[in-house]
């Protein structure tokens, strides 16, 4: 399958809340398919944190072994300069205790992206939740930001109240804390926050050095001029529950309006092996999908039936959990040759898929980067 996709950004990203029915998938699929969308508006409820107006993610953070070696690999492929620094929170907590171990260092690097702030953080010593995640599942997409509160430690309390356990809080230094929520049972990521806090101590950053890389990356972000380049509009959270999910993300931050679909393929191939039809309905996800900002929040759930899509495959290795980015527009010019690009260097063909999306025929690619990006999973 190849066949660029020539739909923009925003009518994709629309379309996929839609998904029309696909014959000839075998009955779950059939049954999945035929059903029309359903909406879920959460009007009445009064979130602990209100992102609904205004609110935006303003930054996703990756866990990895080695920050030099993961951000000169992403600019390689992706293009943007990078900001080191050695970080040292103080004050830490995890799960409301102070940490046995030794002071807490991390490395971080700052880079900018397809419209979307990128944190990597590479745990050197002491703990922190960046350790136990990289102990847990290896290297991977972490979780988000939704930026500074004016009232950190009401804001703090406020997501408790609500049910939000909290899993890392610090010091930055500055007059900044920040709390990282242990949401990932419910929404499926890490959701963190910062805000001003009741002292002021030194910067705990410390700044390490820059990378600016030279030469073309792999994948054109400039690419379409007129559409403001290309940019990471998605994420892809797979989750057990997308409808607690959905509620969830409606009680603690605003997110109110979501729409309900099944996704049934018609065609699919995961790592080069393509799927009878009589095994096409497994790979069907239950797709849950609304709007922080301008950013896609698309919670997908698999369904039990063997031997199971991607998805299946995420969930039964690592749980709940933010398993990949999209990246869009497509564009007749580049589509094809980007797959290409990448694939030549050494990327991973996942899974490749059609799908009946109105009345544009939707093609898709997830390429694994897993290896050289730090867990990078890209849909393109």
């Amino acid at each position: 399958m190849n066949k660029a996709d020539t739909i923009s950004r925003r009518q994709l990203l629309n379309a996929s809340m839609s998904v029309a029915a696909v014959a000839g998938l075998g009955t779950l699929a059939a049954r999945s398919a035929s059903a029309e969308a359903s909406f879920e508006t959460f009007a009445d409820l009064k979130p602990a944190l209100d992102l609904g107006f205004g609110g935006k993610i303003t930054q996703i953070t990756m866990v990895v072994k080695d920050v030099h070696r993961v951000a000169r690999r992403f600019s390689d492929i992706f293009g943007p300069s990078w900001a080191f620094y050695d970080f040292r929170p103080r004050l830490l907590l995890l799960h409301d205790r102070p940490p046995a171990a030794a002071e807490c260092v991390l490395k971080l690097a700052i880079g900018y992206c397809g419209g979307q702030s990128f944190k990597l953080v590479q745990p050197v010593s002491g703990q922190s939740s960046y350790a136990d995640f990289l102990q847990a599942q290896g290297e991977g997409f972490y979780g988000i930001s939704v930026g500074t509160v004016t009232d950190h430690d009401a804001t703090a309390q406020a997501l408790k109240n609500a049910g939000a356990r909290i899993e890392m809080q610090a010091d930055a230094g500055d007059g900044m804390n920040f709390t990282v929520l242990d949401t990932v049972d419910d929404l499926g990521l890490r959701v963190e926050f910062s805000g001003l806090g009741s002292r002021v101590l030194p910067s705990g950053l410390k700044a390490a050095g820059v990378y600016v890389p030279q030469g073309a990356s792999v994948v054109n972000m400039n690419n379409p001029v007129l559409e403001g380049g290309k940019k990471f509009v998605q994420l892809g959270i797979v989750v057990s529950d997308g409808h607690r999910g959905a509620r969830r993300f409606a009680e603690l931050f605003g997110v109110r309006t979501w729409r309900y679909q099944s996704l049934p393929a018609s065609h699919y191939a995961m790592f080069g092996r393509e799927f009878t039809d009589a095994e096409l309905p497994s790979t069907t996800c239950e797709q849950c999908v609304a709007y922080l900002g301008d950013t896609q929040i698309e919670l997908l759930v698999p369904v039990p039936e063997a031997p199971g899509g991607i998805h299946r495959r995420f969930h039964d290795r690592h749980g709940n959990g933010f398993q990949h980015l999209m990246l869009l527009p497509r564009t007749p010019s580049d589509h094809d040759a980007t797959l290409e690009a990448l694939w030549r260097q050494g990327m991973t063909k996942e899974i490749e898929y059609r799908l009946g999306i109105n009345t544009f025929p939707g093609y898709g690619h997830y390429t694994g980067m897993e290896e050289q990006v730090g867990g990078f999973v890209l849909e393109y």
